[in-house]
């Protein structure tokens, strides 16, 4: 969750940063608003983006050299801790709430 809102404030930094070094002085209104939407929500969606990079394979390498592994049992008990998922929820809703209203007003002035 903590790294979620890391990297989608990072997001939102850098469409800032441009939106000021670019496109704060321009007339071009629409366009304005049209990018700092669509960074709002592309800062929103990209922490969910996860990128895997392929490299050497040493799994298979040791897999070679070690003949068994022997794993004590272990048992799984079942500690539900639901509050981080609840107040995510919230959090979620809250938002989805407001950018209801915001592109209601939106749809008024236009």
């Amino acid at each position: 969750m903590i790294l979620y809102l890391i990297k989608s404030s990072l997001c939102l930094a850098a469409f800032l940063l441009v939106y000021n070094l670019v496109f704060e002085r321009e007339n071009m209104h629409v366009f304005k608003r049209f990018y700092l939407l669509t960074g709002l929500v592309f800062s929103f969606v990209v922490p969910f983006i996860s990128f895997e990079f392929q490299g050497e394979n040493t799994i298979a390498a040791a897999s070679n050299t070690v003949q068994s592994i022997v794993l004590p049992n272990l048992e799984l008990t079942a500690n539900a801790n639901y509050l981080p998922s609840i107040l995510y929820s919230i959090y979620v809703i809250i938002i989805l709430l407001f950018a209801f209203r915001f592109f209601q007003e939106f749809s008024n002035h236009l």
